[in-house]
């Protein structure tokens, strides 16, 4: 299950969390603490990940477990490049080498591996999956560093 999917479970507390509060404000208390702009903000990063979680679930039914856990594991190279795109982070020469070799060696991994085709995935079926798991792994590494 990815992360995403327990969200209902956060929901119960934070409903009971806001029905308590408007118990004991005694003065007009307010349903909404939240202003538009963060609202919005939430909204936009809560559908990407909605989205990533779609690309995840179809590349993953149509790839063997060893190659999807290959391709997910360039979501580290993502996720520190739109770092340092989007909040400017800085990254040390060990780092920028840890991300490069651990995503050559999954790419690597991931391309060699020869007849692992589930059975009744068509060649084709095969790429989608590999191209919407590397869509997930990007969509991803762009989510998590939005400011």
């Amino acid at each position: 299950m990815r992360k995403t999917g327990a969200w209902p479970i956060i929901f119960i507390p934070l409903t009971i969390a806001c029905f308590r509060r408007r118990k004991y404000e005694l003065s007009n208390p307010k349903i909404v603490h939240i202003t538009p702009r963060i609202f919005v903000a939430f909204a936009v990063i809560g559908a990407l990940t909605g989205l990533d979680d779609f690309f995840y679930a179809q590349g993953v039914a149509k790839l063997p477990v060893p190659t999807s856990a290959l391709i997910i594991a360039t979501r580290l190279a993502f996720t520190a490049l739109f770092a340092f795109i989007l909040v400017r982070q800085k990254s040390t020469p060990y780092s920028i080498n840890a991300v490069v070799l651990l995503t050559i060696g999954a790419v690597v991994l991931a391309l060699h591996t020869s007849n692992d085709r589930p059975k009744g995935v068509t060649k084709r079926d095969y790429f989608v999956g590999f191209f919407m798991t590397l869509a997930a792994s990007t969509l991803y590494g762009f989510v998590l560093p939005l400011p």
